[in-house]
């Protein structure tokens, strides 16, 4: 019996470009933001597992590194959908 590997420790950052909206939660000041992945892609390079990332991360308000991680798939669901669960810095308010 063979198991199929979980996607997400098993994609590399230019696939999860393509395919997936990534969003954390800093734990210590609860501010939201939105990765982009294309650009952690490129600069990081597209064969970095995803995986790979999450420690790197880090709060730019108060530096802490726990973080809440969100992850769509592109497929699964619109962006206006996450948008309006996360909103970001300068996104208009909900009316």
């Amino acid at each position: 019996m063979s198991l199929t590997p979980d996607p997400l420790t098993s994609m590399t950052l230019g696939q999860a470009a393509k395919e997936l909206i990534y969003l954390v939660e800093c734990k210590t000041c609860k501010r939201q933001a939105r990765i982009d992945l294309n650009a952690m892609a490129q600069r990081l390079g597209n064969d970095n597992p995803l995986a790979w990332l999450k420690p790197k991360l880090k709060c730019s308000a108060c530096q802490s590194s726990q973080f809440v991680i969100t992850t769509y798939f592109k497929s699964a669901t619109t962006s206006d959908a996450v948008m309006r669960k996360w909103p970001l810095p300068g996104d208009k308010a909900d009316e």
